[in-house]
């Protein structure tokens, strides 16, 4: 490529030829969403309002297991324009069984606020089929409906069967059964194959030091992009 960025750039040229290679073999170019409806924008409400769901309930791929939940159209949301208070009128607790295959790693990243118009902590535990992931809080102090102060959380996964439950239950007390946490823009994918890690991992030393430096900062609290769009992005951007 005469005059070209792969002329002063051979080793980063080299495996970006590589991963198309990959992409071409193996048809991965963005993993799509496992979890449906993970910005809770089914149904779509009017805004300024909420609709509640009970336990035995479903909307938009989520079932509601016990307690209740609420969709909310009204606050700043982290994506889209809802989420949900994981308690409606009582503690809530809803999931999804995703299509997994045993033994292979997953990407799950979600944001967590909290319903504004109680001042306490909210809190959350999430599960991975019978794993307790991580239990979270999140202190409303200093924050509102239009400022919300949403936090992503990702966590790598392992599935053990061919269908997972990915579950959200709310633990708040103290609130009379309302103002629980806030859920949003839930997304679950795979992660992407070795042969495309083994390739990312070949740049120039330097240049991975500094990949590799980034996606270690901060691990639990990575939030949105995947890491392979970032490792991608990484390639593309000549970093």
């Amino acid at each position: 490529m005469p005059g070209g960025i792969c002329e002063n750039r051979r080793l980063r040229c080299s495996h970006l030829a590589l991963l198309g290679s990959i992409v071409a073999t193996t048809g991965w170019v963005q993993a799509a969403n496992l979890v449906s409806n993970g910005g809770m924008e089914v149904p779509a409400i009017a805004p300024g309002t909420i609709l509640t769901f009970y336990a035995g309930q479903t909307f938009g791929g989520w079932t509601v297991s016990a307690g209740s939940i609420d969709v909310v159209h009204g606050w700043q949301n982290a994506e889209g324009l809802q989420s949900i208070d994981l308690s409606g009128s009582s503690q809530g607790t809803i999931y999804q069984d995703v299509p997994t295959v045993a033994g292979r790693t997953y990407d799950l990243s979600f944001a967590m606020a909290s319903d504004p118009y109680w001042a306490g902590t909210r809190n959350m535990d999430v599960y991975w089929g019978d794993v307790l992931v991580d239990s979270l809080s999140f202190a409303t102090a200093g924050h509102t409906d239009q400022d919300m102060g949403w936090m992503y959380h990702s966590y790598m996964l392992t599935a053990t069967g061919n269908v997972t439950r990915l579950l959200f239950k709310d633990m708040t007390h103290d609130n009379d059964g309302y103002y629980g946490a806030a859920l949003d823009d839930v997304v679950l994918t795979p992660e992407p194959t070795t042969l495309l890690l083994l390739a990312v991992g070949g740049l120039a030393a330097t240049r991975r030091k500094r990949q590799w430096a980034g996606l270690d900062r901060n691990a639990r609290y990575t939030g949105r992009p995947s890491r392979a769009a970032r490792l991608l992005r990484g390639l593309t951007n000549g970093r």
